[in-house]
């Protein structure tokens, strides 16, 4: 966190177990919103994605914070193209009007525990946008959309990690119901600030 602010209280926070909701086989889904067309990955997406990961304040949140080499961008796009049991979906960002220029990633996904953690299933939702593109509302529409997928495949809850000092993405999180629940070290091995969506109460 800043210096400047006071660090929020660190929890440990546990979730009820998730049901088992997938259905049988693996699906990837294009889901359309008011300005949005959420799109599987396709191979001819390299390019914009590298340049995506490429930009200092987009690697800064990622991973690492570094700049990953083209060989990692790479690999991630491949694994963004498998097809996942629903209700997960990692989905390329794009305009309806213009389809295939990414704007940016937008996930719902199991999130793995750290070491030691143990639980029942649960999924995160996670965005980033290529920086020419922010400030446009683009990451909370496309969240509320998988949301929504989330929501109605019976998941009682979603959950958002993030870097305490990563402030743009907790005003997404604010702006779409979301509960800042503290920090926790319950995911990724490392320590995280937590939001949580419940579906068994009002955004």
């Amino acid at each position: 966190a800043s210096p400047k602010t006071k660090p929020p209280a660190r929890v440990a926070f546990h979730l009820c177990r998730s049901p088992s909701l997938r259905k049988p086989g693996k699906t990837m889904t294009t889901i359309h919103t008011a300005r949005l067309l959420l799109r599987p990955f396709a191979a001819d997406d390299l390019a914009a994605l590298t340049a995506l990961h490429e930009r200092p304040e987009v690697a800064r949140w990622l991973g690492d914070g570094c700049i990953p080499p083209p060989a990692a961008t790479a690999a991630r796009l491949e694994s963004y193209r498998l097809a996942r049991p629903f209700p997960a979906a990692i989905l390329a960002i794009t305009a309806r009007d213009n389809p295939a220029a990414l704007l940016g990633t937008i996930l719902l996904k199991p999130i793995p525990l750290s070491a030691g953690e143990s639980g029942g299933e649960e999924f995160e939702i996670g965005w980033h946008l290529h920086p020419d593109h922010w400030c446009n509302g683009y990451a909370t529409e496309a969240a509320n959309a998988l949301l929504a997928r989330a929501r109605d495949a019976g998941l009682p809850h979603v959950v958002a990690v993030t870097y305490p000092a990563n402030q743009r993405s907790q005003a997404v999180m604010r702006r779409l119901g979301m509960e800042a629940c503290g920090l926790t070290r319950r995911y990724y091995n490392t320590e995280t600030l937590l939001f949580v969506r419940r579906f068994d109460a009002p955004a």
